[in-house]
Order: C-alpha cells, then structure tokens, then sequence
C-alpha cells in the first residue's frame, strides 16, 4: 500500500506580466515556518501527464548559486521569498531576481 508522504507547509502565490517585449513570472514563497532544506532548484523536467511534457525544456530558466543561497536562507528563516523571472520574448533569454 502506498505511503503517503508529509506535505511542505509552504504556498507559491505567482503573478504572471506580460509586456510588448517580455514575460514576468512573479513567484511568492511563503514558508508556514522555518524549513529545514538543503537546497532548492528549478523544476525543468513537468510531469508526463502535462502537455508541456511535450515540448522541448528551457536552457534559459535556471536559478543561480547566489539566487539558490538567497531563497533557502529565507526559506529556513520561515521568511517569504520573491523570485522574480524576467523572460525575453525575442530571444528567449531569461534573468532572475530575488527579494527577501
């Protein structure tokens, strides 16, 4: 029988901008508490069952050291986060920014 494993008292709260020129991803964090993580990432492999499954993953979206450093900190500090995703439209490049 399957276990069922222990939920992470954490809420994302994201708010999506789009501009003439380029897309901005909002994503909030907000830890019930202080977590105990080592480490976070960017999910860039969805679920089979999503139809982004389907396409190509981005080589452009990825979460730095300094920007990981910053988001676990606040994270086990039970601090809400703000990550930032800037996105290009023309070129598909994308830049992040943290807030703590």
């Amino acid at each position: 029988m399957p276990r069922l494993s222990r939920t992470i008292p954490l809420t994302l709260e994201r708010q999506l901008t789009i501009e003439a020129d380029r897309l901005r991803l909002d994503d909030v964090l907000r830890p019930a508490g202080a977590l105990a993580i080592d480490r976070v990432a960017v999910t860039d492999q969805p679920t089979m069952h999503s139809p982004s499954a389907r396409q190509d993953g981005s080589t452009s979206i990825t979460l730095g050291a300094d920007a990981a450093s910053a988001v676990c900190a606040a994270l086990r500090a039970g601090r809400a986060v703000t990550v930032r995703w800037t996105v290009l439209l023309d070129t598909g490049q994308a830049e992040v920014h943290v807030t703590t």
